[in-house]
């Protein structure tokens, strides 16, 4: 069904008429819940097509809103791709990270957009694609843990100054013993977090 509205949305676009702004809003709410679903499901090469196609009609669509710099479907399909995997690890995840980069990813401070650029950069290092990979997954992850200051950034911050301090990248032992006190601390500030969490929740259950 989702796919006969797109290809209506596209033929409208091609033959010269605007599809209706009310049309066109259904058809994408319709794309990204697809969308969201499959990733719920792991398919991950269908999300990646439904995203791709709610772009599409952001595109064709004379609306005001241009869905091309929508930073969440370009999120969503950044995240759908590298999973995806097609039509291999390496080049999904370059593809991702290229997504990414429409989003000023140099000097935003959006979070979900560092955080998952620093996701796709430590798997780029981790394939052996190179150290400046290590490099940049550092730099976004504290990015991403100064600005959210939450569990998943921190820890893999802490992964990634681990690698650096037994990687060339550090020239001395001083940066090899910073980076592992950085990473240490890091961890630290991960249990705090835990603890906080496990206070909260705990609290929260009393009351129910």
């Amino acid at each position: 069904q989702v796919e006969k509205e797109v290809l209506a949305q596209q033929n409208g676009v091609a033959g010269g008429a605007a599809p209706p702004s009310q049309e066109t809003g259904k058809a994408l709410s319709l794309i990204i819940d697809e969308a969201e679903e499959a990733i719920d499901n792991s398919d991950f090469v269908l999300a990646k097509k439904l995203f791709e196609s709610a772009l599409d009609i952001g595109k064709g669509s004379q609306e005001k809103v241009t869905c091309t710099n929508d930073a969440y479907l370009i999120q969503r399909l950044a995240m759908a791709t590298y999973k995806a995997r097609q039509p291999d690890k390496i080049k999904a995840l370059n593809d991702a990270l290229a997504l990414l980069y429409k989003l000023d990813l140099e000097h935003t401070n959006d979070a979900e957009t560092v955080s998952l650029a620093g996701a796709i950069e430590k798997k780029l290092y981790e394939e052996g694609e190179g150290l400046e990979h290590l490099s940049n997954a550092i730099l976004y992850f504290q990015r991403g843990y100064y600005l959210l200051n939450n569990r998943y950034n921190a820890i893999n911050l802490a992964f990634a100054l681990n690698c650096r301090a037994n990687s060339p990248l550090c020239t001395t032992k001083e940066e090899q013993i910073a980076d592992m006190i950085y990473a240490n601390y890091t961890r630290k500030r991960v249990l705090y977090l835990c603890n906080k969490d496990w206070e909260d929740i705990t609290k929260r259950e009393s009351k129910e």
